[in-house]
């Protein structure tokens, strides 16, 4: 009988336990370094040209974030120490309990990196960014 128990409780428990311990629950395994780094570079890179448009259709603004590494490795290469991952964010934010326990956030990231306005010419101007990281690689913008 307390062996059910037991199981049963365990078996309750197991996810948010792993989830807590950081780990990608449907790939059960936890990303590296450089995997989660990755996916912070496809975040910047997907999101680095932004276009406003009016209700016609009209480009009202467009905004270059400075991240126009043509690759990972290059990207890499200008920023060894681009990325510092914790569990505070900025103005000692924290990660709510139930996101933790889902897996949904993991750590925030804070992002510094030399800007790159073309493609090839990489800049001495330092940009940053403040992000947050899943379990699983998730990246997203710091809502209030």
């Amino acid at each position: 009988m307390f062996v059910l128990v037991g199981l049963a409780l365990f078996a309750v428990a197991a996810r948010p336990l792993a989830n807590v311990a950081g780990v990608c629950v449907p790939e059960m395994r936890r990303l590296d370094r450089d995997e989660e780094v990755r996916r912070v570079y496809e975040y910047l890179k997907a999101r680095n040209i932004q276009t406003a448009r009016g209700v016609g259709g009209q480009v009202i603004e467009t905004v270059n974030n400075g991240f126009g590494y043509a690759s990972y490795a290059d990207f890499s290469r200008a920023n060894p120490e681009c990325c510092t991952f914790s569990q505070k964010g900025p103005d000692n934010l924290e990660i709510a309990p139930s996101k933790r326990l889902s897996g949904a956030r993991r750590a925030f990231v804070r992002v510094s990196y030399r800007a790159n306005w073309d493609g090839s010419n990489v800049s001495s101007q330092v940009k940053r960014r403040n992000l947050l990281i899943s379990n699983c690689g998730d990246v997203e913008e710091i809502t209030p």
